[in-house]
């Protein structure tokens, strides 16, 4: 479709729409939570690929007796970027994902992604905080929910994004709900990495898969997360097949009696990980660490490894799925050597943007 046919079809939208240089995609900007739903509405009917920008603030929408609060749907092969950290005009970017906080409302799940039909559809979320969102199902993912249901292989990324502060609808079974919940019914490949999981009243996250799938979770912090039960874990793996690779985590003082859990179904391969209990068989497991990751918090306000830490200068160099260019907070993955967790710490020099211990 033509930039000036998506324009027309577009116009009555309140948001700003420009042609991205140099690509045949629409670039929306969203400056409120209604620009962001209609933006996402938008990106799913005008057949072309989209980008959509969110500016700084916290965004809010009431969608009552829905059950997520911003969604996307498709069936085809259209991809999907959406990022926050956007200034006015959605010219410039900073690349702090606490800037840009989608906040449920407490009304259902913050974010939403759905590929079915046949959709090859590369989806990309990154530079967001998504907060205060609520399950409402088994399992259901309170913060982020992707699913591919019937023949759907999406290629989906997301980086760089905090997920807290989530919980479950009163009335729901304790412990049912997850802050990130990733499920398939297909194939597909599924990257997550440079994440911090922290705070949720929920599970930290549910990796569901179907054989022929592949998922990493690389270079990610699951911290501080508690349901009102004690017995559950705070990251499950499960499925009929798939391969998952988990490298470079950080997972400490979280509430259930399992930090990771991997049941029957996907072969699992671990690599360079921190953390306390790990429940099931891994295809192979090496240089796992567990005790203090004895972190400190600097004047940014991000907590990041002490250079006495087990998690400085100590991942795995080179994971399947990739570390990514930046960590969490905008600044280079590697410094040194690649640090395990979200955010990386310079560990010969102590100093890094601003930050001293």
């Amino acid at each position: 479709m033509s930039l000036p046919h998506r324009l027309a079809t577009l116009v009555a939208l309140p948001l700003l729409l420009m042609a991205a240089p140099g690509l045949h995609a629409a670039v929306l900007c969203a400056d409120t939570g209604l620009e962001l739903r209609d933006a996402l509405q938008a990106a799913s009917q005008n057949g072309s690929d989209n980008e959509i920008r969110v500016t700084v603030g916290v965004k809010h929408y009431q969608q009552e007796g829905t059950s997520a609060v911003w969604s996307y749907s498709t069936g085809d092969a259209r991809d999907l970027t959406l990022s926050g950290g956007w200034g006015p005009g959605c010219a410039s970017q900073s690349q702090d994902p606490r800037l840009t906080r989608l906040s449920g409302g407490t009304f259902g799940t913050t974010l939403a992604f759905l590929t079915h039909s046949s959709s090859s559809a590369a989806i990309t979320v990154r530079n967001l905080t998504l907060e205060y969102g609520r399950g409402r199902q088994y399992l259901e993912g309170a913060g982020l929910d992707v699913q591919a249901s019937q023949f759907a292989t999406p290629l989906v990324l997301v980086e760089q994004v905090v997920v807290r502060y989530n919980d479950e609808v009163e009335g729901a079974v304790d412990g049912a709900a997850v802050a990130v919940r990733v499920v398939q019914s297909a194939s597909g490949i599924y990257t997550l990495r440079n994440l911090l999981v922290e705070d949720n009243l929920t599970r930290g996250l549910w990796l569901s898969l179907k054989p022929n799938a592949v998922a990493y979770l690389n270079n990610s912090t699951f911290v501080g997360n508690n349901t009102a039960v004690a017995n559950v874990d705070t990251v499950a793996v499960e499925g009929s097949g798939g391969t998952v690779w988990i490298a470079n985590n950080l997972m400490h003082d979280n509430g259930g009696s399992t930090d990771l859990d991997l049941e029957s179904g996907p072969v699992t391969f671990l690599r360079n990980n921190h953390l306390q209990v790990l429940s099931g068989s891994p295809g192979s497991n090496l240089g796992m660490s567990s005790g203090d990751p004895m972190l400190t918090q600097g004047p940014d306000g991000w907590r990041r490894p002490r250079r006495e830490s087990p998690l400085c200068d100590t991942g795995h160099a080179a994971p399947a799925g990739g570390s990514g260019g930046l960590d969490l907070g905008g600044g280079p993955r590697v410094l040194a050597r690649v640090d395990r967790g979200a955010l990386e710490s310079d560990c010969d020099t102590l100093f890094r943007a601003g930050f001293q211990s």
